[in-house]
């Protein structure tokens, strides 16, 4: 393989491409391409933060793997708070049968902790 080759590879990569992606632009078999980037330890994969658009530098034994999404937690936090499952449902506290909204994918039985606690004290009595 010639190093104008390599060097494109390196950048497809850097660009944050997948070893098949790089393969269907370069013209060579996939697992070339991943064999190279095992073997080289210089050949860095990046990726970009969904967030804030940061670069995010990938260690080379995730090759292959999944990559990160997100520079930090903050970023992750903000996305998932800006774009994460935002249904909400109506349900009524088993023990101030007080009205309450909640996540749809959680399965709360009490508008607040005090009540989930005064409920578990009044069972155990």
């Amino acid at each position: 393989m010639t190093i104008d080759k390599k060097n494109k590879i390196l950048e497809l990569n850097r660009v944050g491409k997948s070893t098949r992606q790089i393969a269907e632009i370069i013209g060579i078999h996939f697992s070339t391409i991943a064999d190279l980037i095992k073997s080289n330890k210089d050949i860095q994969a990046y990726a970009y933060c969904r967030m804030c658009g940061k670069e995010i530098k990938i260690p080379n034994k995730k090759h292959g793997g999944v990559t990160r999404a997100f520079c930090d937690d903050k970023c992750r936090y903000k996305w998932h708070k800006r774009f994460g499952p935002k249904k909400m449902v109506s349900r009524v506290c088993e023990f101030c049968r007080k009205e309450f909204t909640s996540v749809s994918f959680r399965n709360n039985r009490f508008c607040s902790r005090s009540c989930a606690n005064k409920s578990h004290g009044k069972n155990h009595l």
